[in-house]
């Protein structure tokens, strides 16, 4: 098309063909001028930079409560367990206790329930599904229970495990199974059966009966966390005395219940939380201390195994005054964090992190979820799903967006990715995407979207890359892109164009019009001005 332009220009200069064939070749030029600029100016369109995975509510989540879930825990069935002192859940009558599907709707085939006014503090899942109810209550499912019971997997009570009558004082906040199936309950309770020994601290038997061959301790604290190291107990909480030894809220007791006088990190405040970190080897804790392992930490640390003492290469923190309530080992070194933060590690994350305990320790920025209230955000406890999607509970209204007050699955959705190329053909446009640098769960696919730039109704065109989007010739249009995933759709991408498709040629064809190269539109640019010289010159020539 160019070189047939130039050279009819050209011959018309050469042999002063008539004024009226000159000028029709000058705007045939033009015509092609017009016709191919739309595609050169794909040409111009820049790549934008890729933005970071998102994390944010499942869109299709429906869990709720009226109030605060303190506890939840994962069967096999991928279904969650929850308690609390709510008495709705995902819209529903519940009373303190509710399993919710993997969407967040009422497994209403699972009705446990404990007494009215009472609370659930701790959920313990074992192998089989049979769910250990630990908390502040004196029924479960309508039998007396005295803030320990246990349910089969289906929510009806096991009657097989009949635990002491009376935990007087307070509730079971923590709980562990030891390998023999004896089960240890930690918490604030000052009796057990009536026995004025064993105060927050004692082992049952596999029916639930009080194991009287562990000893009486007699821990003057709350106990919040007991971990299992192998055959050893680590015990946390609020006690500054264990078996007439001071242990600032966190000791080791040997399978018997015997106090290890080698291990005291003497912590100087609550510690929440402990949890044996494979990748390091160490024992990562956390809660509101200051010191802890003879060091200054700020409510978090990496403690030696042995000794108890601090790593002093691991140096991540958190908000002064804050607290960690909850840490979750995922493997590899990796852990998840929850708390009532507003930085994590100097980085601006509220309530939730995930992070590595390698070398001074590796936050992970892409988990940074906005919740409401934004100060003073509590979460209570996390859990990763099978799919790697995360389900937090806390004192939240709305997390990563949601609307589910309480509790919310939140997704990892791929990164915005880059339109690297949108160019204009006959009636339509193509368009090139680029991956995300951070593609989340994983990029399944690319919709495109193009926006008629003096408004209007949109078009889309989705499935892998390249795009094709069907648009009106000669309208110029602005094109997103979003990456999708199993999880639901990232965000877009930086706006490309203006770019405005070509009018379909007679007859229904779809040949795209060529863009040319920068010798083609020299060639162009001579053969306007020969014809422009031509024609002067054919004006001159007439007056004579």
């Amino acid at each position: 098309m160019f070189f047939t332009a130039a050279f009819a220009t050209i011959a018309a200069f050469m042999f002063h063909e008539r004024e009226n064939t000159v000028q029709s070749t000058v705007s045939r030029s033009f015509r092609a001028v017009r016709r191919a600029a739309p595609a050169l100016a794909a040409l111009t369109l820049l790549a934008a930079a890729p933005a970071q995975a998102a994390w944010q509510a499942a869109p299709t989540y429906q869990g709720s409560t009226d109030a605060f879930i303190n506890a939840l825990a994962r069967q096999s069935t991928g279904q969650l367990v929850i308690g609390g002192a709510f008495d709705t859940a995902s819209g529903q009558p519940r009373t303190r206790l509710a399993r919710l599907n993997a969407d967040g709707t009422l497994d209403t085939a699972f009705t446990a329930q404990i007494n009215a006014g009472a609370s659930v503090y701790r959920l313990l899942v074992q192998s089989d599904d049979s769910i250990f109810v630990g908390g502040g209550f004196t029924a479960l499912n309508g039998v007396p229970r005295a803030s320990l019971g246990r349910l089969l997997a289906d929510g009806t009570l096991d009657t097989a495990f009949a635990p002491p009558a009376t935990l007087s004082g307070g509730g079971v906040a923590a709980m562990a199974v030891q390998a023999d199936g004896k089960l240890l309950i930690g918490g604030d309770f000052v009796t057990v059966d009536g026995n004025p020994t064993h105060a927050r601290l004692a082992r049952l038997n596999v029916d639930g009966s009080f194991d009287s061959t562990f000893p009486d301790l007699q821990i003057n604290g709350m106990v919040r966390n007991i971990t299992l190291d192998g055959s050893d107990i680590l015990i946390a909480g609020e006690f500054t005395q264990v078996d007439g030894t001071t242990r600032n809220r966190i000791a080791r007791l040997n399978s018997a219940g015997a106090l290890d006088n080698s291990f005291n990190p003497d912590a100087n405040a609550t510690v929440y939380t402990a949890i044996l970190e494979t990748g390091s080897g160490g024992i990562l804790t956390g809660g509101s201390f200051a010191n802890i392992g003879g060091a200054t930490k700020s409510r978090l640390a990496l403690l030696n195994v042995s000794s108890g003492a601090d790593t002093p290469t691991f140096t991540l923190g958190v908000t002064t005054g804050s607290s960690v309530n909850r840490l979750v080992a995922l493997g590899g070194g990796n852990v998840l964090a929850a708390g009532s933060f507003t930085s994590f590690g100097g980085e601006p994350i509220t309530g939730l992190a995930r992070f590595n305990t390698g070398g001074a320790g590796v936050v992970d920025t892409t988990l940074n979820v906005a919740f409401t209230p934004a100060l003073g955000v509590g979460l209570y406890d996390v859990v990763e799903q099978a799919d790697h999607s995360l389900v937090v509970i806390g004192n939240f209204t709305t997390a990563g967006g949601g609307t589910h007050p309480h509790i919310e699955r939140l997704v990892n959705l791929p990164g915005a990715p880059a339109v690297a190329s949108a160019t204009p053909g006959p009636a339509q446009i193509a368009l090139a995407i680029a991956a995300p640098a951070d593609v989340g769960a994983g990029v399944t696919g690319y919709t495109a979207t193009c926006t008629p730039v003096g408004g209007g109704g949109a078009v889309q065109a989705s499935g892998a890359s390249p795009l094709t989007v069907t648009a009106v010739p000669g309208t110029a249009y602005d094109c997103t892109a979003t990456a999708q995933s199993s999880h639901g759709p990232g965000p877009a991408s930086a706006q490309a164009g203006p770019v405005t498709p070509l009018a379909a040629p007679p007859g229904g064809g779809g040949a795209t019009a060529a863009i040319p190269t920068l010798s083609e539109w020299a060639l162009m640019l001579l053969a306007l001005a020969c014809a422009a010289l031509g024609a002067r010159r054919l004006r001159q020539a007439n007056r004579y």
